[in-house]
């Protein structure tokens, strides 16, 4: 994805100064990033989730730097993909697989600006998404890279995929197309860590708001795969982000990307990789889940309560990160994050905050956390500090309030599941 064109900034401007492009995710030290990966616990737990990941710019040496603004992608626990389908079609995987290095687990997404008849493509297992196959301390070789891309064409994931071939980036012009573009894909829509650092914002899902965001892509890509719609990626309102975010609006977890006729409208609203982590991670850790007056009046959280019983503020909502792979012969490993950042630096400051905070960070902490605050709730008497507007509020509320107990037995039960955990 391209950095920040002149245009936006000078729209920026207007209002507040054209913001700068940085913090301190932007730092070029290597070592600012701390590895935070799943815990194997977490997986026994949590049957289905969704994962959106900012991923920093690239270089692959001598070959192509990539933009200033890096990339998104989500992987999807629970969602597998239709293997026989003439394109990129997911489905329910046919039994939940809690095995990280199985590919069956789940599934990564990811949406590129050289496809010309579907919006994103999907990949098996977060072994191969994100690491490209590899384990800790084997070093990333040309030889590994090649083979990679094999197993991307034998794997047939990209078949029914038309590019814009003056769009792909590769080294072997002799090689049939399908290599050419899964060589291109390496590093940015698979095998990420590869080319690039992980910065990540993780939240379960039940099972009917995963069928809604597998839903919700399967019908994007069929829409341009029939040649119903005509895809065209766009910078400013349907970049490598849109999807991802309407897919997750279609589960519950925020409003939908608004429809803009006008330009300066669609400029307004462009989603950018780090900002969007930004605004997911704040949305799973500090909804005021204690307020249900805010509840109410937040559109997509009561739609939320109403349609699933769920709010993304939750237990098991947490953050990962993990830098780029090392050892690396193919791509400068130096970190490099960028955030559209206004006065303050609230955004990165905010993330910083809660990317070191052990409530989001680690699953023990996060569930003890969540089990008090239900606790608190259900503790304050029913309709204190709020009364009731219409039926339909009496009965959110009422819903409400089941949800809060219900999560508390959740939460319990998962305390107690955990290995090695002790109450006494």
């Amino acid at each position: 994805m391209r950095t920040l064109t002149l245009a936006l900034c000078a729209v920026l401007a207007i209002l507040a100064g054209c913001p700068r492009i940085g913090g301190p995710l932007a730092s070029a030290s290597d070592r600012v990033l701390p590895l935070r990966l799943p815990e194997p616990a977490y997986e026994d737990l949590f049957p289905y989730y969704a994962e959106l990941c900012a991923v920093s710019r690239f270089d692959r040496l001598g070959v192509e730097h990539g933009g200033a603004a890096g990339h998104a992608v989500l992987y999807l626990k629970g969602a597998c993909r239709e293997e026989d389908a003439p394109y990129p079609t997911l489905r329910m995987c046919p039994e939940v697989v809690n095995d990280l290095q199985d590919p069956r687990h789940g599934v990564g997404v990811s949406v590129n600006a050289a496809y010309k008849n579907v919006n994103w493509v999907a990949y098996p297992g977060r072994q191969l998404f994100f690491n490209g196959n590899l384990v800790r301390g084997q070093t990333l070789t040309q030889e590994h890279f090649d083979a990679t891309v094999r197993s991307i064409v034998d794997l047939g994931v990209l078949r029914g995929v038309e590019v814009d071939e003056e769009r792909l980036v590769f080294t072997h012009p002799e090689a049939p197309l399908e290599e050419r573009t899964a060589e291109s894909l390496l590093g940015t829509d698979v095998a990420v860590r590869f080319a690039r650092s992980l910065w990540c914002a993780k939240v379960p899902l039940g099972r009917a708001q995963m069928e809604r965001a597998v839903g919700h892509l399967n019908e994007l890509n069929r829409r341009y795969a029939s040649g119903e719609a005509s895809y065209d990626y766009s910078l400013y309102y349907d970049n490598c982000v849109r999807a991802l975010h309407d897919s997750l609006a279609a589960a519950g977890v925020w409003e939908p990307v608004k429809e803009r006729s006008r330009f300066l409208g669609q400029v307004f609203q462009m989603k950018v990789p780090a900002n969007e982590l930004g605004q997911l991670s704040e949305r799973i850790t500090s909804l005021p889940v204690d307020d249900f007056d805010a509840l109410r009046k937040d559109a997509a959280a009561s739609a939320s309560l109403r349609a699933f019983g769920w709010l993304p503020t939750r237990e098991g909502a947490l953050l990962e990160t993990a830098p780029v792979h090392r050892p690396n012969q193919l791509y400068d490993t130096s970190l490099q994050m960028f955030v559209v950042e206004g006065p303050g630096e609230r955004a990165t400051g905010r993330f910083r905050e809660l990317a070191t905070d052990a409530r989001f960070t680690q699953l023990e902490p996060n569930l003890l956390y969540y089990e008090e605050r239900y606790r608190q709730i259900l503790a304050q008497p029913q309709g204190a500090g709020w009364r009731p507007r219409s039926a339909a509020d009496e009965a959110l509320r009422a819903r409400y309030r089941a949800y809060v107990a219900a999560q508390l037995e959740e939460v319990r039960d998962l305390i107690g599941r955990l290995p090695g955990y002790d109450r006494r």
